[in-house]
């Protein structure tokens, strides 16, 4: 069997064994653009929630799905 990085030592059909290293890791950085959130601010004056990417998400959905206009077709 192809092993991967590391050490793998093996003895038969499930009778003790040795592993060292592993998978790996990865690493997520969180970055600020302060160039997106100028233009953010710009088209939203209205609204600053600086770099909380999850208050920005929740108040354009409730700004997309809200109507103020009349539902009838005959006014």
């Amino acid at each position: 069997l192809p092993s991967g990085p590391g050490m793998n030592v093996g003895f038969g059909n499930g009778g003790g064994g040795m592993q060292a290293g592993g998978k790996k890791r990865v690493k997520i950085e969180h970055l600020k653009n302060p160039a997106v959130l100028a233009l953010i601010r710009s088209i939203e004056m209205e609204a600053d929630y600086g770099y909380d990417e999850q208050a920005w998400r929740t108040y354009i959905a409730s700004q997309r799905t809200a109507f103020s206009g009349d539902l009838r077709r005959d006014p």
